[in-house]
């Protein structure tokens, strides 16, 4: 019997899209990178994408924005970041939240922290490769060291998250000691490999159905975590 998410196209929630930017300009340095965001953090995903540029001058950037509204100024700012760098394209996707409704909700987890759940599904099978990114990072080094990682048939890349109270909350939500917990502020995602697990149908199914410390977080690591690849710590450094 099928679950409803084994039936439900994620595009249909996608209520508007416009795209900024260079549209003809295609290289083989093209990157795609993705944020999950709600109106509050469209500045600092600003930073984050201006970090990229100014590090990495050689690419193509293209910036897939998930978000359900932007202030009117902040709109704006992106419009002109495109003009002001032209290997620079900007999509952005305007969702309909009520695919979230009754989520675990919170001050410190809004519901844009489930974008990113989506985003994968809904690029695929447009985009192979995605780096999803929380809007709160800075890239100061080449982007481009992604591309050279191997996957080795694993769903995605991160780095381990780290700290003491990790042990106790494996055990608490029944993750194997022996089993790396991964931090989801920075993955490289195959997106081949996460339609081929149906990573996101998994993960809306648990979230839908359990309470978590870290949301999004938690289920993913509960759903793929013996299916990421650990990656080194400079790929996303905490300060």
């Amino acid at each position: 019997m099928l679950k409803d998410w084994d039936i439900l196209d994620f595009a249909n929630y996608i209520c508007k899209k416009e795209t900024f930017g260079n549209t003809s300009l295609q290289s083989e340095s093209t990157f795609d990178v993705a944020f999950g965001v709600d109106k509050n953090f469209v500045p600092p995903m600003g930073i984050m994408i201006t970090s990229i540029l100014i590090n990495n001058p050689q690419i193509h950037l293209n910036v897939h924005i998930f978000l359900d509204s932007i202030l009117k100024e902040d709109h704006e700012k992106l419009k002109i970041l495109t003009t002001e760098n032209n290997n620079l394209q900007l999509h952005l996707y305007y969702l309909d939240v009520e695919l979230f409704k009754n989520f675990q909700v919170s001050k410190g987890y809004p519901i844009a922290i489930y974008y990113r759940i989506i985003a994968a599904k809904i690029l695929y099978p447009k985009i192979s490769k995605l780096l999803y990114v929380d809007a709160d990072t800075l890239c100061v080094g080449n982007i481009l060291a992604f591309t050279k990682l191997s996957f080795d048939d694993n769903i995605l890349m991160a780095v381990h998250d780290r700290g003491e109270w990790l042990a106790q909350h494996k055990r608490e939500i029944g993750i194997p000691e022996q089993q790396t917990y991964f931090n989801s502020g920075v993955l490289y995602i195959d997106l081949d490999k996460w339609d081929q697990y149906d990573v996101s149908g998994h993960m809306l199914e648990m979230l839908r159905n359990k309470i978590l410390s870290f949301p999004d977080q938690d289920a993913l690591n509960l759903i793929a975590g013996e299916k990421i690849k650990a990656i080194p710590v400079k790929f996303n450094q905490f300060l």
